[in-house]
């Protein structure tokens, strides 16, 4: 598996140690969320294992049901 570079965003003291540089990172909290957020990782996993995507799905399904609805 080749390992991608990712950048690491710099604390700046004018924005109080919160940084948000790339992008909303409590995007995830939200429950409303856990749709999209799991099938974008379906995706990910099935393009890069194809032959393994039934059982992705399958656990996709288990995991981001209790979330959906929950609120």
């Amino acid at each position: 598996m080749e390992l991608l570079q990712a950048e690491t965003p710099r604390v700046r003291p004018e924005r109080g140690g919160h940084v948000h540089g790339f992008g909303n990172t409590h995007y995830w909290l939200d429950p409303e969320n856990a749709r999209p957020i799991t099938a974008a990782v379906l995706e990910g996993l099935a393009r890069l294992a194809s032959e393994d995507r039934t059982r992705f799905a399958a656990r996709a399904g288990a995991g981001a049901g209790p979330m959906t609805g929950a609120c």
